[in-house]
């Protein structure tokens, strides 16, 4: 069983591993914004291939952007979902998924669908963007670095 302590290692072992991976500031986190975003945004599984295909078209660092995902675990899903609710107006309640079939799945959200994404959307590059800068100033700041222009 994982401890506390080990858990805490283990984060700062992957923060340190962040933060001097062998790229530029920006590469780095415009990888980990990218990341964030799409470990935020609903991509149903997709999230990988959507990194994949973007990494084709952008010069960022796929790892970081691998890491950035892990945002999107189920323990901070349920404040993903709040903010956009909120965000949006949308009952909690309104966000079940039914156990039917996908076609049922489609009506639902059909109904909500367009303006959770929105919200979400909203919320997924408000934070990515956040994530951006704290981070450009934290591998900045980890590399010794006084200035805090790519």
């Amino acid at each position: 069983m994982y401890s506390l302590i080990n858990l805490r290692k283990s984060l700062l072992g992957s923060i340190r591993k962040l933060l001097s991976l062998r790229a530029s500031p920006h590469q780095i986190s415009l990888g980990f914004a990218i990341g964030v975003f799409i470990g935020i945004f609903p991509t149903f599984g997709l999230g990988g291939l959507v990194i994949i295909a973007l990494a084709a078209l952008s010069r960022f660092n796929v790892p970081a952007a691998l890491l950035g995902t892990l945002i999107g675990n189920p323990l901070f899903a349920s404040v993903w979902i709040t903010l956009t609710c909120l965000l949006t107006g949308i009952s909690p309640g309104e966000i079940k998924l039914p156990k039917e079939t996908f076609h049922e799945i489609l009506v639902h959200y059909g109904q909500i669908g367009l303006r959770y994404l929105i919200g979400n959307f909203g919320i997924s590059l408000m934070v990515a963007i956040a994530s951006y800068f704290i981070l450009i100033r934290a591998v900045h700041w980890f590399r010794g670095r006084k200035n805090y222009a790519t």
